[in-house]
């Protein structure tokens, strides 16, 4: 699931870099315009407009059913306290993942993830678990040395 999906960018970069059909990628974007471009830009009957804490509010987005739910750079537009509980019900129970993008580092501790490709060896591990083909494949040159 791609949340906060706005034109549906991300999805179309996993749509060819990972192979994921777009028929089974699921967008959520509440912004009339940028649902709209999503839809016009990703072939799929799972686009939804409306707001991601509202997404337990239909019975159109599965529970306990996403590998993954991508939020890219619109996390500051949520409360924690209201879309961490609404996360939790969409993924899979105990294998699901949640990965988000910040427009800066939140903290200091996540300031050297960049540094020593700590969060694309994470990426990488969680796309080898669901059996996607890797997506930072320098990580792999970098380790068979």
């Amino acid at each position: 699931m791609d949340l906060a999906a706005g034109t549906g960018l991300v999805s179309k970069l996993l749509i060819k870099c990972l192979n994921i059909s777009p028929s089974s990628l699921y967008l959520v974007e509440p912004a009339e315009r940028m649902y709209l471009h999503a839809r016009n830009n990703i072939k799929s009957n799972h686009i939804y407009k409306m707001s991601a804490e509202d997404c337990l509010s239909t019975n159109d987005l599965p529970r306990d059913y996403f590998d993954f739910i991508l939020c890219n750079a619109s996390m500051h537009l949520m409360s924690e306290d209201n879309i961490y509980p609404v996360i939790s019900k969409l993924l899979k129970p105990k294998i699901g993942y949640f990965i988000y993008t910040v427009w800066y580092h939140s903290f200091d501790e996540t300031e050297h993830y960049q540094k020593n490709h700590f969060i694309e060896t994470y990426i990488n591990d969680a796309l080898i678990f669901f059996n996607y083909p890797i997506f930072f494949s320098t990580l792999n040159k970098k380790k068979s040395k």
